[in-house]
């Protein structure tokens, strides 16, 4: 199986693949230029300097047991440049025997951090919905998946590769702060489908740290929206 993630809602993704990657200790095998795809939009100001920015890194991890690729970007990418690095990423691991790929985002709504995050899936087969459903993990209501989390089911269906992505309820408010809740969650359901083991102690302290947080900010709420 292929893990992968870009920057999204929350952070989400990039936390949950980044903390399996550690976790399980895997290896760098392969990276991607990313100077033809990356048009940068804006500029970096320093002590009164202007420069470009840093060109974003796509690299590729493995690890043999278990079995995974796993692939991690610092760059989200839309319109011909996103469906480019799309075709790229999936140009390398069909080099591979992959059977699936599985891609994280967070799925954001009207609730407290005090809630428990939620899975949802969304796949690009109906054949693999069925295969993969899981107790706790539900079909995603209509709607859409932004950015290269989403795109990526639609190119991999083009050329007859499974994909699907899990989506990890946030607040809403919280869409431009690292949410690692979420991403516990989705490291427990992937987890069960791979048959994998992780540890997760480290990102549920996180979780108990950035909580003093979402505190603050939830109380804020209340003082304009009773």
């Amino acid at each position: 199986a292929v893990l992968a993630a870009w920057p999204g809602m929350g952070n989400v993704g990039l936390i949950t693949v980044d903390y399996i990657r550690s976790k399980l200790n895997a290896q760098p095998f392969a990276e991607i230029d990313m100077s033809p795809f990356y048009i940068p939009d804006s500029i970096v100001v320093k002590d009164g300097i202007a420069k470009f920015p840093e060109i974003p890194t796509s690299i590729f991890y493995y690890t043999q047991e278990p079995d995974l690729i796993i692939f991690e970007s610092n760059a989200q990418l839309s319109g011909r440049e996103g469906i480019l690095i799309i075709r790229t990423i999936l140009d390398v691991l069909t080099q591979f025997p992959i059977d699936r790929i599985f891609t994280f985002a967070a799925y954001a709504q009207p609730i407290s951090y005090k809630n428990d995050s939620k899975i949802m899936i969304s796949c690009n087969s109906s054949s693999l919905l069925e295969k993969i459903r899981h107790d706790n993990v539900l079909p995603m209501p209509d709607g859409y998946i932004a950015g290269l989390n989403g795109l990526i089911l639609g190119v991999a269906a083009s050329r007859q590769i499974d994909a699907a992505c899990l989506l990890g309820t946030i607040p809403s408010y919280a869409i431009n702060l690292n949410y690692p809740k979420a991403s516990l969650a989705q490291i427990e359901a992937i987890s069960s489908m791979l048959n994998i083991s992780i540890d997760t102690e480290e990102i549920r302290d996180s979780i108990s740290d950035i909580e003093q947080q979402f505190i603050v900010i939830e109380e804020r709420i209340r003082e304009f929206v009773p």
